[in-house]
């Protein structure tokens, strides 16, 4: 329907490339400190409980900017804000060797890293809903979101490598450093939408085909709130567009948005805690914390993932365009119940099935790698409550998501030196808060419009 010359690189997948890259920094940047941090708590003598207190600092600064987001792309536009809030939290990479040295230091650039890095996830949204046709949607935001487990690779790979040839102190110089590249890429070749993209022009057919997925997004929202506006359906700027409070009322007496929100902070707290503290348990198990084999096994169950959500993130756009809602309802369940069932199983047998050392590491493996179908799960879900509004939904979702974040790494730690380095009731709480999650996402998910 809108054919483009023959050869043409859709502009979209360069759009895709730089976001996936986006999320995945996003990742580097938090992950390098888990491993890290388990040489420098030798170095500094830091307790397990002054550790997780690092581990959570980041998330007291990450739920600051959540909410702020959607009037900050509004604003300012999601270009700048994601790269100015990005670049910020990689700049404070460069920082963290000084700031080790003080423990008030070392907590507070964590925190500052958290907030300028926390508009990030609601920020993407805002522009997936502006470069990505709704055909394409369920497959390209799976691809973007697949960063989370990309970026955790690169960071559980990379780092424990670095640490077998250079200090701790200079894995945060050269991570830092390779970070940067993408700032000068997305700066470059990145616009609020399509049309404006400058250094390499987009064929008009191809923002056709973008503005008509828009229109398909504007038909079906208003045939579901009652909308009489028929205006230009691509105009960000629109007269129907509602107060950002109101938005955010409706978000919050919606059974599916709060249902979203439970789920978040009941499974995330299973999922950051294991993100913080599995380096930890893993050196404990083999011995070290660096070199190839620390490294494969700390990144592999992030590879497994990674795979996951692009595989069922391109099945849920394939059903859909083919008509198959309820098949496409039936994924999403199906997806989530994976995702919080499996890591719900497999920590109670890591911690009480009478195995050793590789059946726990395989257990764990599998507990921290079905997290991948939550690309296909509840990630996508903020797209599907709202097409106009994902700034607002993501970052709501978000919001609740940094309250585990938070307790987790916190509670990590506590638990360590109150139960004298004994993981079971780290493994047993986790186990508990991805089962009840599984239960709350098969009784209340839904893919309906809320606004």
């Amino acid at each position: 329907m809108y054919p483009t010359p023959k050869g043409y690189f859709q502009r979209r997948f360069l759009f895709i490339a730089l976001s996936t890259l986006a999320i995945a920094i996003c990742y580097v940047t938090r992950v390098v400190l888990s491993v890290t941090i388990i040489k420098m708590q030798n170095k500094y003598d830091w307790s397990n409980s002054f550790k997780g207190f690092i581990l959570a600092a980041f998330s007291l600064g990450y739920c600051m900017t959540q909410i702020p987001a959607q009037y900050l792309c509004d604003r300012f536009g999601g270009k700048k804000v994601i790269f100015t809030g990005l670049t910020m939290s990689i700049f404070t990479l460069f920082l963290v060797p000084l700031a080790a040295h003080n423990k008030v230091t070392i907590i507070l650039v964590r925190v500052f890293c958290g907030i300028f890095q926390g508009v990030s996830f609601s920020t993407m949204n805002w522009l997936i809903g502006r470069w990505i046709p709704i055909c394409q949607r369920s497959s390209s935001a799976s691809f973007i979101w697949s960063g989370v487990y990309s970026g955790t690779v690169i960071g559980d790979f990379i780092t424990p490598v670095l640490l077998s040839f250079v200090s701790w102190e200079a894995s945060f110089y050269i991570i830092g450093g390779g970070c940067l590249i993408w700032s000068i890429l997305w700066f470059i070749f990145i616009s609020d939408f399509p049309k404006d993209i400058k250094l390499v022009g987009i064929h008009e057919n191809e923002v056709a085909f973008i503005n008509h997925g828009k229109t398909m997004d504007k038909e079906l929202e208003l045939k579901t709130i009652g909308d009489t506006d028929t205006g230009n359906p691509t105009d960000e700027n629109q007269s129907t567009k509602k107060p950002f409070l109101f938005v955010m009322k409706t978000f919050l007496k919606s059974k599916p948005m709060l249902a979203l929100m439970y789920l978040n902070i009941s499974c995330n707290w299973g999922y950051f805690l294991l993100l913080s503290w599995a380096p930890t348990y893993l050196s404990k198990q083999l011995g070290n914390s660096d070199g190839f084999k620390f490294a494969f096994f700390n990144s592999l169950p992030f590879i497994v993932g990674f795979l996951n959500s692009i595989v069922f993130g391109f099945v849920s756009d394939k059903l859909l365009a083919k008509g198959f809602k309820k098949l496409y309802i039936y994924l999403r369940k199906t997806m989530g119940c994976l995702c919080y069932g499996i890591p719900g199983i497999f920590l109670f047998l890591t911690a009480y099935a009478p195995i050793g050392t590789t059946g726990k590491i395989i257990f764990m493996t599998i507990s921290i790698a079905a997290n991948g179908f939550t690309s296909s799960g509840s990630n996508l879900c903020t797209l599907d409550l709202t097409k106009r509004y994902s700034g607002v939904s993501m970052g709501l979702a978000n919001f609740s998501l940094a309250i585990p974040n938070i307790i987790g790494p916190l509670l990590g730690g506590v638990l360590l030196s109150a139960f004298n380095n004994d993981w079971n009731p780290i493994f047993t709480i986790s186990a508990g808060c991805y089962l009840a999650g599984a239960i709350v996402w098969l009784i209340f998910l839904k893919v309906d419009l809320v606004i």
